[in-house]
Order: structure tokens, then sequence, then C-alpha cells
């Protein structure tokens, strides 16, 4: 089984990143805090939450049951995310950690939150971290 997550600026509450696990959230979360791997605007980002001694708040998106779905469904909310004027610092190749971000300053409001619970076809937001 795989999730297809979020990760909420603490400080702006913009939704700044979309991936994919197939690990427990809190797992996941923790890795992303370990700033070994990614986008260099997505490390720089979280960099300067560790200095601020913050972290993202981690949320479901959807799930799939294989990764090619998985990626597709993924694939499907950044480009959502982006039309919604989300900040994310996704690169547009997943395999890539070149720097190539889209950026608006829109932050996540009560109408991006009701979008994401249509999108999500009615089912709960309780599955924040």
């Amino acid at each position: 089984m795989f999730t297809i997550y979020g990760l909420i600026d603490p400080l702006s509450y913009y939704v700044r990143y979309i991936g994919v696990t197939s690990k427990h959230l809190e797992v996941r979360l923790d890795e992303h805090m370990q700033l070994r791997t990614g986008c260099k605007t997505k490390v720089q980002w979280l960099t300067t939450l560790v200095d601020l001694g913050l972290k993202p708040t981690i949320f479901v998106l959807g799930y799939a049951k294989d990764k090619e779905t998985a990626y597709q469904i993924e694939k499907d909310w950044i480009l959502k995310g982006y039309s919604f004027g989300w900040p994310l610092t996704n690169g547009t190749n997943r395999d890539s950690e070149q720097d190539d971000t889209k950026s608006f300053a829109i932050p996540l409001s009560t109408r991006d939150l009701a979008v994401i619970q249509y999108l999500k076809l009615g089912k709960s937001t309780g599955d924040i971290v």
C-alpha cells in the first residue's frame, strides 16, 4: 500500500511538498527532516524549519495499491497544487535533484482545504499527523 501525502509549512500554512511513500507517515517525515536528498529548494525550506526547531505537518492526500498508480496520483496532485497556487518545492522530474520548482505566494486557505476534502471524495481530513 502506498500513501500520497503533503507537507504543510508550519509558518505559512502553505502546502510545500507532495510525495509518495510505502512507510508510516511519521517515519517518512523523519526521513525528510534528515535533509539528505531532494531538490535544492525543498532542502533549503526544510533546513530553515530545522534551524527554527520546527517541522512540517504531514497529511494524507490518497492511497494506492501499486507504485505506478501512486506516482500517477502524486503527479496529479502536484499539477492540482500548482493550479491552486501552492508554493510547492517539488521538482518537475521525480528522479532529478534539479531546482526546478514553481512557487506562488498564496497560502493554503479554508477554500483550499475544502477543495482537498472535495477531491478526496468526502474522505475525512482526520489523517493529519
